[in-house]
């Protein structure tokens, strides 16, 4: 994210994190069956695999599906991703 941030030329970054409900299982599920694309495969364990195998939260539980985590990049990270970028830059150039 950081990385990211410094591309982008942004100082604040925002994490999102999105794990489904028991109750969602059904239509991501048919989501995943019926998917037109060449990686299918990549979704079949959705289809396979039995709920209890799956990541899914309980309804009603304490934990919400969706959670956003919004920060100020630390400009001593920003530093210290720059210097490394650097150093990479000079071993490649060494070994080249």
């Amino acid at each position: 994210m950081i990385s990211n941030a410094a591309i982008m030329e942004v100082n604040t970054v925002e994490a999102i994190t999105y794990m489904p409900y028991v109750s969602e299982y059904e239509d991501i599920k048919d989501i995943a069956e019926n998917m037109e694309t060449s990686e299918q495969w990549k979704y079949r364990f959705i289809v396979e695999k039995p709920i209890e195998q799956l990541p899914f939260l309980p309804d009603g539980g304490y934990y919400k599906n969706i959670n956003k985590f919004r920060f100020k990049v630390p400009t001593d990270d920003l530093k210290l991703l720059e210097d490394r970028i650097i150093e990479a830059r000079k071993l490649i150039r060494y070994e080249a």
